[in-house]
């Protein structure tokens, strides 16, 4: 982990509307000095260190082999380099992206902005078949008595060392009840965070795990650099995870349980820790035969 980066290090200009970045991570002035800028991680990719990536993996593959097999020139690319690693994520890159492996995060990421600029009322008309998502969407809202109060708003988490974009900050004008928890009351807030892909089940530990990070956070403006406080009206205990398949016309609501996020932050935390491990052990060989020292995984 990197600490203390001289803000020299990664230019003069904030990048607009974001977080300034280090090898696209974010960063932040620091408490003790604000001469001075830590690394955070992304809350986004916390979940993933617990994450089963198997059938992911699987499918990247899977997109990769049709970029190579629908486009000559990668299947060209990829024999002229045999035995060569160098520019191999390249290659991947292109070849995933070939397949339509971005497509589907493209148009999520599309979605995304089409639903902002809906809720914020500029006069966007978004097109079919998007339109049909974000009515699904705001009639989803208007049903549970949600508005959304913040929209993309940057987060910082100190204690995590996490730092990212939130979807949303929602106010309820009225009652919502919620097996297992307390009901969310009218002028209270929930912190929520759309999702636009098929499936969530893959995924949930991970989303769960960003939300908590978030609501456990303080804003952060990426113009000035200044920390201040999430409104107090802000459920700590509960999240919302908003699910809209993006050509789906469908939408729904997904409840977590942000306790069990903290206890995903502590495992990640935990295991990052391990990774991090240099005493896992030491030769039992040497020069002059066997070592009389101890492998300390052995003890």
């Amino acid at each position: 982990m990197t600490e203390g980066l001289s803000l020299d290090e990664f230019g003069d200009d904030p990048v607009s509307r974001d977080f300034r970045r280090a090898n696209g991570a974010p960063m932040v002035r620091r408490l003790d000095d604000p001469t001075k800028w830590d690394r955070y991680s992304r809350p986004s990719g916390w979940g993933s260190d617990l994450d089963d990536e198997s059938n992911l993996t699987l499918w990247k593959i899977d997109r990769a082999m049709e970029g190579v097999a629908c486009d000559p020139s990668i299947a060209a690319m990829v024999a002229s380099h045999l035995g060569n690693k160098e520019g191999a994520k390249n290659r991947r890159e292109r070849a995933i992206q070939r397949g339509r492996g971005e497509e589907a995060a493209d148009i999520g990421t599309a979605l995304h902005r089409m639903t902002e600029r809906v809720e914020q009322g500029d006069g966007f008309a978004a097109p079919e078949p998007y339109a049909t998502d974000i009515a699904a969407y705001l009639m989803m809202l208007d049903s549970a008595g949600l508005t959304s109060s913040f929209i993309e708003c940057k987060l910082c988490n100190d204690e995590w060392r996490a730092a990212g974009t939130a979807d949303r900050i929602y106010l309820a004008s009225r009652e919502i009840a919620i097996a297992g928890c307390p009901p969310i009351l009218p002028g209270q807030m929930i912190l929520g965070d759309l999702k636009t892909g098929k499936r969530l089940d893959y995924s949930l530990p991970g989303y769960c795990i960003q939300l908590a990070l978030y609501v456990d956070s303080v804003f952060y403006d990426v113009e000035t650099n200044e920390r201040s406080p999430l409104p107090p009206e802000l459920r700590t205990d509960v999240g919302l995870l908003v699910h809209m398949p993006a050509g789906t016309g469908t939408c729904s609501f997904h409840w977590a349980d942000l306790q069990v996020g903290r206890e995903g932050c502590r495992i990640v935390r935990d295991v990052r820790r391990w990774r991090k491990r240099s005493d896992l052990g030491a030769s039992n060989t040497s020069a002059g035969g066997p070592s009389s020292s101890i492998n300390p995984l052995c003890r």
